[in-house]
């Protein structure tokens, strides 16, 4: 049982990290779209994607 249990740990911290990849890649489009650099969406999409 403990062993499954670090287990989904370790699971948790791989989600986590993931979702900052995305947050940060969110983020770093955002400052694009506000350049003039933006490909993809628009700033309220992107921004909507953050808060979810």
């Amino acid at each position: 049982m403990v062993y499954n249990e670090s287990r989904r740990f370790n699971k948790n911290l791989n989600y986590i990290k993931k979702a900052e990849k995305v947050k940060m890649k969110l983020d770093c489009e955002i400052k694009a779209h506000k350049l003039g650099k933006g490909k993809d969406g628009t700033v309220p999409q992107l921004k909507k994607y953050i808060k979810i």
